[in-house]
């Protein structure tokens, strides 16, 4: 699929990103039994046409992925957004908690 995509457009960007991790230690009715670590662990994954990765950083989340992506490629200036972890319990979900990882 990224030779084709690459092939088509060599200055195409890719993303490839999941929205979890695995759930081999998730407890969906508990958080504080869940291994967030795991859970909250995704595939992102990029290719950049000039393979310049310098605007990115070890902790970006979902939430700045496309934010970075635009200022960088579009030279827009969206402001970044902090880079947290929301999860919630199948018990209440829609009430999300902000995960600690301390």
């Amino acid at each position: 699929m990224v030779k084709r995509i690459r092939k088509s457009d060599p200055g195409a960007v890719i993303v490839l990103q999941g929205d979890h991790g695995p759930g081999s230690q998730y407890v969906g009715n508990s958080l504080a039994k869940t291994n967030m670590h795991e859970r909250s662990g995704i595939l992102n994954a990029y290719l950049f046409p000039d393979a310049d990765y310098s605007s990115l950083y070890p902790a970006i989340t979902p939430a700045n992925t496309f934010r970075v992506i635009s200022n960088r490629f579009f030279k827009t200036e969206f402001e970044l957004v902090e880079d947290t972890t929301y999860s919630s319990s199948t018990a209440a979900a829609y009430d999300f908690e902000p995960v600690s990882f301390e």
